[in-house]
């Protein structure tokens, strides 16, 4: 259920997953571009990324880039397709403008407005009404969390 960000905040956050590697194409006026990770990479420890219908815009593109890159495992169901990139102007009221700057394809050629993200192992998602702060392991008995919890310890236990 991330509906994404900002592309700068998602070059970032991949590049300390991925360091300086490629992560989407941006179709624009201007032709095609290539948005890069930014940074150096802090951690090669095994990935599991959770993605659903709810999951949206960057947070696409990063899910997808870390799956085409094999750094992580996608566990979950296919995302919600919102595979374009926005610009934002600020206007002197301090209110501002969002702007469509282009259409995002996956490094691997598919549309993510049409096609969505695709996990490599599919959980169907059961509605939670309330999680109890309380409860140490609230994701005990969510089935995406424990299938996710179990890719991990197998990539742990693979030479």
């Amino acid at each position: 259920n991330n509906p994404g960000g900002r592309l700068d905040a998602l070059q970032e956050v991949a590049g300390a997953f991925l360091g300086p590697l490629p992560l989407a194409h941006v179709t624009g006026r201007d032709g095609v571009r290539t948005l890069m990770a930014e940074g150096d990479e802090r951690t090669d420890l095994p990935l599991v990324v959770l993605i659903n219908e709810g999951t949206a815009s960057a947070a696409e593109m990063l899910a997808s880039a870390l799956s085409y890159h094999g750094r992580a495992r996608l566990v979950g169901a296919k995302s919600f397709g919102k595979g374009l990139a926005h610009g934002f102007a600020p206007l002197p009221d301090g209110s501002g403008v969002m702007y469509t700057i282009g259409r995002i394809t996956t490094l691997d050629g598919a549309d993510i407005l049409t096609e969505g993200v695709s996990p490599d192992i599919k959980i169907r998602f059961e509605p939670h009404p309330v999680v109890d702060p309380d409860v140490e392991a609230a994701g005990a008995n969510d089935a995406p969390f424990r299938r996710a919890v179990d890719v991990i310890r197998q990539r742990l236990a693979a030479p």
